[in-house]
């Protein structure tokens, strides 16, 4: 034995303390497995294990990277208030054109207007001894969270957005009450406060859509403007956030109304101030003009996540899907949900084939009831020919299901839809609308309704008359509603939502809420 050699002093260590091993232990048999091993057995085998303490460790750290990289967003981040639960309004109301004079206001001429009327939520029978509701010739239209309170700005029917009136509903009375404020010009983004003690909206004379300003109205109070847009944004889609803040998607255009610019996110707290603004450069949104004189419209689609707190924008163009966390009023991550070559088609370069949007795209999106899950569909819109022989198509080419929790795609969504929402009980709901216009005759359409489950199998379809849109799914997710309008007249109708048999229409259209 080399004095130097530690293979040897751990062997002789060993037999030593052998010797000493209290009597339950059976030595003998110990040192004839020592007596065993093979030369150099100690040394290999403590290298292998430390390798393996090693690996392991490293495991361990990739791990807890991978859990810290996917859950981060989610970890570090500012606690998000509950939101106040929204409750089933005790009616809703449509609208049913009519020819009746409508009251002058601010000098304008009187002339026929739209009225509204409540009905029942399920059946949409008309609610007994309620009266019917002026509405001018447009109107905007909130409800309050408690589903009570019903705001409506209405225009009168002079051809122009001044003069417009703010009345305030009672759907449990069906009282009608003028607040006496005036607005004159556009209004976009209508929202009660959380306690429904005030309204706020966007308001803008028209044109040229650049000046938007935020007021408050503090009800049975007076307006004031707590804030201004900067010059060229124009809304999108907003939301009122459980924390007071309103939040904006914006387009912004030049001196047209084409949108020409990045579109951005803005956060204006309560008080009017700005927040936080948010560029998009990878978003494209609304009209852009092309070089030879037409245009592309591209419109996301937007899922709202108000109960933790994330806006899910679906790019138009591209199976792109872009995250904003409104808890930190940031970017949280792009995600690029497009299909992905295999690993043998990736090492013989073999390429797969992805289906390309073309110019003119609208995508829809929609969470699934426990928000794990993003349903993004989408249509295609192309004008093919020119002059009398233009032919404008919309198709319908679904899309693709996205984990928000791994913030991966999980498969595609091979239905010919270009519609989803999200039903309460975790079903879904799938509008496919097909339509063909040539210029110089009239045009042709197909809305098709599809119920499935999560796993997208189909358990009900039906196919809507010529002229329908789907409204979406009631809130307690046992009707759906849809809309007809053609020449002769326009009329709402409910479905049951498992098997979409038919259960009423009424004459109307559908007012917003």
């Amino acid at each position: 034995m080399r004095p130097d050699d530690p293979e040897a002093r751990l062997r002789e260590r060993l037999h030593a303390e052998l010797d000493h091993a209290p009597v339950s232990v059976d030595a003998t048999v110990l040192r004839e497995r020592l007596a065993a091993r093979p030369a150099g057995w100690w040394r290999n085998h403590a290298f292998a294990g430390s390798l393996g303490l090693l690996a392991g460790t490293l495991a361990l750290i990739v791990a807890v990277a991978s859990v810290g990289l996917s859950l981060g967003p989610r970890l570090l981040r500012p606690a998000w208030p509950a939101a106040a639960p929204f409750q089933i309004p005790p009616h809703l109301m449509v609208v049913a054109p009519v020819a009746s004079p409508a009251p002058a206001v601010s000098g304008a001429p009187s002339g026929s207007g739209m009225r509204g009327r409540l009905v029942q939520p399920n059946t949409l029978a008309d609610v007994p001894d309620t009266p019917t509701f002026n509405l001018g010739e447009h109107y905007v239209s909130a409800l309050s969270p408690n589903g009570r309170l019903l705001a409506i700005v209405r225009w009168p029917t002079n051809g122009t957005m001044r003069g417009g009136e703010l009345h305030l509903v009672d759907l449990s009375s069906a009282e009608d009450r003028d607040t006496g404020v005036r607005i004159d010009g556009d209004v976009s983004a209508l929202n009660f406060v959380a306690n429904a003690s005030a309204l706020i909206w966007l308001q803008a004379r028209t044109p040229p859509y650049s000046d938007w300003q935020l007021m408050r109205y503090r009800i049975g109070g007076a307006v004031t403007r707590v804030a201004t847009l900067p010059a060229g944004y124009s809304p999108w889609e907003s939301r009122l956030l459980p924390t007071g803040d309103l939040v904006l998607l914006v387009s912004t255009a030049g001196s047209t109304a084409y949108t020409q610019g990045t579109p951005h996110v803005v956060f204006l707290d309560g008080g009017g101030q700005l927040r936080n603004d948010l560029a998009l450069p990878t978003v494209l949104v609304g009209q852009r003009p092309l070089p030879d004189g037409t245009y592309r419209d591209d419109r996301p689609g937007l899922a709202w996540d108000l109960r933790d707190g994330w806006l899910y924008i679906a790019h138009a163009e591209a199976d792109v899907v872009t995250v904003i966390d409104l808890a930190r009023r940031a970017i949280s991550s792009e995600i690029d949900a497009r299909p992905r070559a295999s690993a043998w088609q990736q090492v013989l370069g073999i390429g797969i084939a992805v289906a390309k949007l073309q110019p003119g795209n609208t995508r829809a999106a929609a969470l699934s009831a426990d928000g794990s899950r993003l349903y993004v569909v989408g249509s295609r819109q192309e004008i093919v020919g020119s002059g009398s022989a233009a032919v404008y198509r919309r198709s319908p080419l679904g899309g693709f299901v996205l984990d928000t929790g791994q913030r991966t795609r999980l498969g595609d969504i091979s239905l010919a839809v270009d519609g989803v929402w999200a039903a309460s009980d975790g079903r879904l709901l799938f509008a496919g609308s097909r339509e063909e216009e040539v210029s110089n005759q009239p045009g042709t359409s197909r809305t098709e309704i599809l119920v499935t489950d999560l796993a997208l199998t189909v358990a009900a379809r039906a196919v809507l008359p010529d002229g329908s849109t789907v409204i979406g799914p009631s809130r307690d997710g046992t009707r759906v509603y849809f809309s007809t309008w053609n020449s002769a007249a326009s009329t709402v109708t409910s479905l049951r939502l498992g098997d979409l048999g038919q259960a009423r229409t009424v004459p109307g259209q559908w007012l917003d809420p």
